[in-house]
Order: structure tokens, then C-alpha cells, then sequence
């Protein structure tokens, strides 16, 4: 009899036990931040980045006190604004059931291999390739361009005295004329899934980085490009 009393004891107690670590989870009513965290990251490695390296992602901390119900189904994210911000781009994360929606700040560091000086060099240098080296940097915020090999800056003359390492961009140049009006040029598509190049007419003057109207030889359509060196121009999806 004591035996049985012992029994049912330790069975009731176990009930008790498992009841509780049952009331535990269903207190568990707010989403974690760190899945919230985990999504992000995880819908930003799906991008396409036009890079050789890692990129990496800095998202500011979720605050920890922040109320979202837990969501009973999958979280859905995407980018807030249809104008993206490679650099610091604005992410929503949201839940069908309960309806809630969130949008937190990432900063995207995208590294490539560009061109940069060598040591100072003042002012109306014709930068020689001995002048210049390629390194490692972080191209996300330069928004102006860069450039990714010595042809593509070759006879360009500084508008201006540079210090050693300066990332080398379009603004440091004076403008030269790449593509002129009737010149018959090369048109390169920029698209992640298909490079092709085509052959057009300029149809005005334009240095690197500006935006030109060309016809395409092929089909006859007027279309706008970016020039990207002597001769060629590049159509960005």
C-alpha cells in the first residue's frame, strides 16, 4: 500500500511538472528577435552581388524589449522601397496571422577589387599604370563609380591633388570624351542571368559614367546606356 501511494505520487507530481513546462511555452507569446534577425539575413545571401568576395551584413540590434505576437505561420520579407539602397537598405519582415510588419536598417558591405593609388600625386597627372594598384575595397557606397582596371582610366588627367590609397572614382578625373555622336560603339548587357554584347550607333557625346542615348544596330531601337570606356557602354537591369 505504501508502495502504490509512492507511485501515484511521483505520477501526479511528473502531471504537475509537465502541465507547468506546458504553461511555459504558451506564455511564449511574442516573436523572437533573433528569428526576425535570422530571416534577414538569410533573404540577403539570396541577392545578387556582382562580387569575387563574401558579402557581409551589419543589422542594428533588434530591440529585445520590442512586443511582435509570435507568428503562427512563416514570416515574409522583402525590401521596403522598389529603389534599393545596396548599402544600407531598408528590410520588411511581416506576418500574415497576426498581422504585424516590421522594417529594420541593414548596412551591406560589398567588397571588389579596384583601382587605388600607389602614393600621393598631385594635380593634372596623367596617371601612368606604375602610379596605380588594385586592392580589396568596399565599393557599397560609391554610388559614382569606380574602376576595375588601368584601360578603363588610361590617358585621364587628376582634377585635383589625391593622397596615397584614395580609391579612384570619376569625380577625381576631368571629363573625357568616350563615345562620340556616329561613332559605332559596343553594347554590353548588365543582366545577373545573360551577358550579351551588341553593336551600336552613339547618338550624343558622352564621358565615363554618363548616360547616352545609342541605337541598337540590330533590332533599330533607341535605348539609353552608361558609359563605361572608350567605345562601350553598359545597359543596367
Amino acid at each position: 500500500m505504501k508502495h502504490n501511494l509512492l507511485n501515484y505520487f511521483a505520477l501526479a507530481l511528473l502531471i504537475i511538472t509537465k502541465v507547468g513546462y506546458g504553461q511555459n511555452l504558451s506564455n511564449q507569446v511574442y516573436q523572437s528577435p533573433l528569428i526576425i534577425q535570422d530571416e534577414i539575413e538569410y533573404f540577403l545571401e539570396q541577392q545578387h552581388y556582382d562580387s569575387p568576395y563574401p558579402v557581409t551584413f551589419e543589422l542594428k540590434n533588434i530591440n529585445r524589449t520590442l512586443k511582435l505576437k509570435n507568428c503562427t505561420g512563416n514570416l515574409h520579407t522583402q525590401f521596403a522601397s522598389r529603389k534599393k539602397n545596396i548599402a544600407k537598405p531598408l528590410i520588411k519582415v511581416s506576418c500574415a496571422k497576426p498581422r504585424w510588419s516590421i522594417t529594420l536598417a541593414v548596412r551591406v558591405y560589398l567588397y571588389k577589387d579596384v583601382l587605388t593609388l600607389k602614393q600621393a600625386t598631385p594635380k593634372n597627372t596623367l596617371l601612368q599604370i606604375t602610379e596605380v594598384q588594385i586592392s580589396k575595397q568596399d565599393v557599397s557606397l560609391l554610388t559614382k563609380g569606380y574602376f576595375e582596371n588601368y584601360q578603363q582610366i588610361k590617358q585621364f588627367q587628376l582634377k585635383r591633388a589625391l593622397a596615397a590609397n584614395t580609391i579612384l572614382t570619376p569625380n577625381h578625373f576631368k571629363k573625357n570624351i568616350m563615345v562620340k555622336v556616329g561613332q559605332v560603339i559596343t553594347i554590353e548587357n548588365n543582366s545577373p542571368l545573360l551577358r550579351v554584347k551588341m553593336t551600336g550607333k552613339a547618338l550624343n557625346n558622352g564621358g565615363y559614367g554618363d548616360i547616352v542615348k545609342v541605337r541598337n544596330l540590330s533590332s533599330g531601337k533607341i535605348i539609353q546606356a552608361t558609359v563605361i570606356q572608350n567605345g562601350v557602354v553598359k545597359v543596367f537591369q
